[in-house]
């Protein structure tokens, strides 16, 4: 087995490499592209869209992955409405930076262009990667008509204390999956139900904030 940095990516890694995998992936949360990095290793010929709202990261992103062809760099924030709106950039943890803020942290806040992924009328997606810390149900929803035209393999992370700053719940991303006939498993690849989703969700591991959703 190829060795990960993180144990999340041990467990998704292992699991794409033996699907099969001829479409698009589309990495909503890209950061500064090291998943994409890594599914690049399994998956060299893919075309991949990389989502970054961070100003700075997408012009990372822009210098360091536009060299290849089959690389897309969006710097948008994705949702379910389009337009332009605040995005707060998290002093204390970048990576909780997003289009609402967490209580007690310091931010820096900039307008970003937001879309929905059914804006791009993309046709032929594989996999989906969300990492959008809380934002995960406002961006399936943003890419309805794409996952019932395509039923990516949907990887994503998803924890109460980002959802709820959004008003949903973990049940709200649960039973919008099941409506397109998805199955959720955690990383111990558990079949879960909503009850189950519910605990990992509430639960403090991060581990077990990330999840696979398949048909």
């Amino acid at each position: 087995m190829q060795h990960y940095k993180r144990e999340e990516d041990s467990v998704i890694f292992e699991y794409l490499k033996d699907q099969n995998i001829n479409g698009d992936l589309l990495d909503i949360g890209a950061r500064k592209g090291n998943w994409y990095k890594q599914f690049k290793t399994h998956y060299p010929k893919n075309t991949a869209h990389l989502f970054e709202p961070t100003p700075n990261i997408a012009e990372y992103l822009n210098k360091n992955y536009n060299k290849f062809k089959n690389v897309n760099i969006h710097g948008i924030a994705l949702s379910d409405q389009a337009g332009e709106f605040d995005f707060h950039i998290n002093k204390d943890k970048p990576a909780w930076s997003g289009l609402v803020k967490h209580p007690n942290h310091s931010y820096t806040t900039v307008k970003v262009p937001v879309k929905t992924v059914d804006d791009f009328g993309f046709q032929n997606v594989s996999v989906m990667k969300i990492d959008v810390e809380g934002n995960e149900y406002r961006t399936l929803r943003g890419a309805s008509t794409t996952i019932l035209m395509n039923k990516p393999i949907i990887y994503f992370e998803c924890a109460d204390v980002h959802l709820h700053n959004y008003s949903n719940t973990s049940r709200d991303v649960f039973e919008f999956l099941k409506m397109f006939k998805y199955n959720i498993l955690d990383l111990d690849m558990k079949n879960l139900t909503v009850d189950d989703f519910a605990n990992h969700t509430a639960s403090k591991p991060s581990y077990y904030h990330n999840f696979i959703a398949h048909v």
